[in-house]
């Protein structure tokens, strides 16, 4: 199984394609408007997206501190632009579950390496 990790805000989101050729950090729009639906429980905002690492999925997202990187500096990238982002983190098929834990969360504490990410979270992220 793998980690899912959902990015929402009330402003268009910077999409980063994936490359199949040359796998890498992404995040695209979720265009599964039924799928979105049930992600939408937890993420109200106007624009979602969906971000993988270089497996496709979020578990890189865990296991490599280079992906970790990559994702602390897109959300303050957008950070920078946006008024509000939020994170939904679950596991790929939880995401009609209800949310463990809701919190303020500053997206520069994806950068220790101890912290990791929370299962089932929704995370409000602050500069």
């Amino acid at each position: 199984m793998c980690w899912s990790i959902y990015i929402a805000s009330d402003e268009q989101l910077t999409l980063v394609p994936p490359d199949p050729a040359k796998p890498a950090f992404y995040v695209m729009a979720e265009e599964d408007e039924k799928f979105a639906s049930v992600v939408r429980r937890h993420l109200s905002q106007k624009y979602l997206c969906f971000a993988g690492g270089i497996s496709g999925c979020g578990c890189d997202f865990w296991s490599s501190a280079e992906e970790r990187k990559n994702l602390a500096g897109y959300l303050a990238a957008e950070l920078s632009q946006k008024k509000k982002i939020d994170l939904f983190i679950c596991w790929a098929g939880d995401e009609g579950r209800e949310h463990l834990l809701e919190k303020d969360w500053d997206s520069t504490t994806l950068l220790t390496e101890h912290e990791g990410l929370p299962e089932r979270a929704l995370l409000h992220i602050i500069r």
